[in-house]
Formats: C-alpha cells, sequence, structure tokens
C-alpha cells in the first residue's frame, strides 16, 4: 500500500471491516506506524487490529509500553482492560503503574444513572441515554449493555415499559423511588 495521503482509504478500512479480515488491517496499521514507531495514536491502532485479529499478547506488549510512559491515558488503560477480559484474566493481572478507573455494576453506579434520568424528567427516559452518559465517561465498564439493561431493570427503584423489541431505545424508564443516601 502507497505512503502518504491516500483519499481513498477510508473505503479500504470500511472493507476490511466489512468483511472481518483483521489480517489486512493489522497490516494496514503495520504500515502506519512503520518509520514513526513513536506515534501513540497508530500504536493504539495498531493494537486494537491486532485484538480484533485474537493477537492479544503483541496488542499487550504495545499497550503495556505506552501505559508505563502514560499511565493516566484512558484509551490505553481501557484496551489493556479489554484484553484481560478477552484472554479471562482480572485487573490485579497487569502491573499497573497507576491503577484505572473501573465502572462496576454497584450503588455508585445506580446513583450515576438516577442523575442521568432526573436531568431529563419532562420527557421519557430509555437505556440509550444511561449508555451514552456512561460512554463520555471513559471509563471502563466490566460490564456489557444488556448486562446493565437487566441489572436495572431488576431494581424495584425504577420503571420500565417495553414498546417493541428494541430493549435500548424503547424502554420508558420511570423513576418510582428513589433512597436517600446518607
Amino acid at each position: 500500500m502507497k505512503k502518504g495521503y491516500d483519499p481513498e482509504e477510508w473505503e479500504r478500512e470500511y472493507w476490511i471491516y466489512s468483511e472481518e479480515r483483521w489480517d489486512d488491517l493489522v497490516r494496514l496499521r503495520e504500515e502506519e506506524v512503520e518509520g514513526n514507531d513513536n506515534d501513540e495514536d497508530s500504536l493504539v491502532k495498531l493494537a486494537d487490529a491486532l485484538v480484533l485479529a485474537k493477537r492479544h499478547e503483541k496488542a499487550m506488549n504495545i499497550l503495556s509500553r505506552l501505559h508505563i510512559n502514560n499511565p493516566k491515558e484512558s484509551d490505553i488503560n481501557n484496551r489493556i482492560l479489554e484484553i484481560l477480559k478477552d484472554t479471562g484474566k482480572k485487573e490485579n493481572d497487569f502491573n499497573w503503574k497507576e491503577s484505572p478507573e473501573i465502572l462496576r455494576l454497584d450503588e455508585s453506579l445506580f446513583q450515576f444513572c438516577l442523575d442521568i434520568l432526573k436531568k431529563k424528567r419532562k420527557k421519557n427516559r430509555t437505556l440509550y441515554e444511561i449508555q451514552e452518559a456512561l460512554m463520555m465517561k471513559d471509563i471502563f465498564m466490566d460490564f456489557s449493555n444488556k448486562e446493565l439493561a437487566q441489572w436495572l431493570k431488576k431494581d424495584n427503584r425504577l420503571k420500565f415499559e417495553e414498546e417493541d423489541d428494541d430493549e435500548y431505545t424503547s424502554s420508558i424508564i420511570e423513576i418510582l423511588k428513589i433512597k436517600k443516601s446518607k
């Protein structure tokens, strides 16, 4: 593949992703890193491609080096946590220079969700709005969107009404009771 600016590059990437040709994506990312192996963004993209190609060890080697130089960078930390989770390891299995923040299904997360829901009082609220707010926090979520939905639906402080099969956009949330935190 040719070096320099390529106005058609997005088409190649689109094709690679749509065909799930992860080895091709790795080669593309390796070419981007060539000659500029200190570019953090290119290295993170290469690590992403390696994860998609199930080459977790090589991705972890890249991300470990980046973490040492930038231990507070959430993109790097989140990817390391994703690899650990994908490979069945715990966050303590990595030698963190600084431990990252991790969102878990707990009361503090529930309170955050309530705050999001309260901001939209006059409007129907959906799980999508909560998920959007969580993504904006840019903190690793130790759960999937489906697990979050199931967890919130079990709580008797919220009421859900399903309008159709799409559990993320059709669930109307009503706050039934709120216990005051002390």
